[in-house]
């Protein structure tokens, strides 16, 4: 697929594509992916920490891509059970720093 097609579509990338984070405001996260990408995903209130979530790795419910404009559901284990943390909004955004 030629690189421009790929543009085209949704974007996505692999929740064991993560490689570094920051949070924001009012539930946003930015998170870096390959090929110094960002996106910015908007956690529901209730969600765990996410520098705790970066700790054990994300996991989405229905496989392992998160895309734009694509509701997800997380996973976060943790010491009592297990987390669920719904993410309303993907989003790519402009590398940042």
């Amino acid at each position: 697929m030629s690189p421009a097609a790929a543009q085209s579509g949704p974007q996505c990338f692999r929740a064991n594509e993560l490689y570094g984070y920051r949070p924001g405001v009012g539930g946003l996260v930015s998170v870096q992916t390959t090929g110094h990408r960002w996106f910015q995903m908007r956690l529901n209130i209730g969600c765990p920490d996410f520098s705790w979530i970066m700790q054990i790795g994300i996991r989405p419910m229905d496989s392992s891509w998160l895309c734009e404009g694509r509701p997800q559901e997380l996973i976060a284990p943790n010491p009592a059970g297990v987390d669920r943390c719904y993410v309303s909004d993907i989003r790519p955004i402009a590398p940042t720093g």
